[in-house]
């Protein structure tokens, strides 16, 4: 079968994609990979083929302020406005064009893309069959409506409490709706420039209520109390991960000299400044000879990794398959893959992040009970320090943590992709019916 991926060309959203990619290709389906050219290298020594995203989308995120010129200077919900402006919904059309000339040059049974690429949609909404089914895979958290009327995106925490719920339902979720409106009228714009008119649902979750299939990432422990899941979804655990950039580190005999391991990231996007949380963590632990601090820089330098104190190392990348079982605490930004594979062996969290999606994984980890959110993206000394005496402290948070990690072991995302696409020629078959 011929499989179409499509990612935004940013790591956390190209790299779940890639490990579902390669264990497709392992089963002997043919992999075309539409994302941007920083990706190309990457894609291509996985041995999968590679397609570019078109010149006005193809954008390099490697420094996402210098992407979009302005970006840096503004405030935190202008820069969420300005990303979905530019990268998801501005983008939807070239996007979308650009998929169409590549069908048509290798012509796909299946669209896969990650849940914020928005490219597929038209295709969708067109319907004209025969036309590829289109899967999607979930990598932020799912924006699922919630029954205590919580709004989506600003991390509101669940509640039972009745006036809470109603206070979310007649303040909250209007005010944030009222924030959003500017996008879902670009949104509804770029459909309507491509006659497709509004589609059924807001921009929000218009990806997730049109796929033909919609396979999130995680688990239902990890996710508020919901009622009937839409007939599309279906949660799949912990996706296939691709095999990692770099080898373990010379310095891996270091983890078994320590009583504890703390691992430091800021992902792959949010990593200009490593000190935000890295710093921190030393004044918290750089002075404990029975705990060893690892920072991972997502891909770029750490600065001053040369003069760090004697139990902190350093790394550009790291195999996260190789250290995350061996770790007591992950102190991240709040990467929604990163969250997911930690918690998928059983290690509680300090989260810090508060940009991009990451409000709503922040609270789903403080909600959860495996870990602490400390909801600012640069926490002081004092508040990691605290954070971190009640992860490492408490053996509550890794009780919950592993409570979830078992949670992880009943969903299998590789037979959950088989069966996804079972169901994809059984519905190609009825099409020539």
């Amino acid at each position: 079968m011929k499989i179409v991926i499509a990612a935004l060309p940013a790591g956390g959203h190209v790299n779940p994609m890639l490990g579902i990619a390669c264990f497709l290709a392992e089963q002997g389906h043919e992999i075309c990979v539409y994302t941007g050219t920083t990706m190309r290298s990457r894609v291509t020594s996985l041995g999968l083929r590679f397609h570019p995203l078109p010149a006005p989308v193809d954008f390099d995120l490697s420094d996402i302020n210098a992407c979009f010129e302005g970006r840096a200077n503004l405030s935190e919900h202008d820069q969420i406005a300005l990303d979905f402006e530019k990268m998801f919904l501005g983008a939807i059309a070239e996007q979308d064009a650009g998929l169409q000339k590549l069908l048509l040059q290798w012509p796909a049974e299946v669209v896969l893309t990650e849940g914020l690429f928005y490219g597929a949609l038209p295709m969708i909404l067109r319907n004209h069959a025969p036309r590829p089914t289109v899967i999607q895979c979930g990598i932020c958290p799912p924006p699922l409506v919630r029954p205590d009327f919580g709004p989506y995106g600003p991390g509101a925490p669940f509640t039972d409490s009745p006036e809470e719920r109603m206070h979310y339902r007649d303040v909250v979720a209007p005010m944030v709706k009222d924030l959003l409106a500017p996008l879902q009228s670009i949104y509804d714009g770029v459909l309507a420039d491509l006659n497709l008119g509004a589609a059924n649902s807001d921009f929000l979750r218009a990806n997730l209520r049109n796929a033909d299939i919609f396979l999130q990432s995680g688990v239902p422990g990890f996710e508020y109390p919901t009622g009937p899941l839409p007939d599309n979804f279906r949660f799949i655990g912990l996706p296939p991960q691709p095999p990692a950039p770099v080898e373990i580190p010379a310095w891996a005999p270091d983890l078994d000299r320590y009583r504890r391991v703390v691992l430091v990231t800021q992902g792959t996007i949010a990593n200009e400044d490593m000190r935000r949380l890295l710093s921190p963590t030393i004044a918290a632990l750089g002075n404990d000879s029975d705990t060893l601090i690892v920072a991972t820089g997502g891909g770029r330098e750490v600065p001053g990794a040369d003069q760090m104190p004697a139990n902190v190392r350093v790394a550009n990348y790291l195999p996260f398959d190789w250290i995350l079982p061996r770790l007591d605490a992950l102190v991240t930004n709040g990467g929604f893959g990163g969250v997911l594979q930690a918690l998928a062996v059983g290690v509680p969290l300090v989260v810090a992040g508060t940009t991009e999606d990451k409000k709503e994984v922040s609270a789903r980890v403080a909600w959860s009970g495996a870990g602490v959110s400390l909801n600012t993206d640069t926490p002081s000394d004092e508040d990691m320090a605290n954070a971190l005496s009640q992860v490492l402290g408490n053996k509550a948070f890794r009780k919950r943590a592993l409570a979830l990690s078992e949670e992880f072991k009943r969903y299998d995302a590789r037979t959950s992709l088989i069966q996804a696409l079972a169901e994809v020629r059984t519905r190609n078959a009825s099409q020539f019916i």
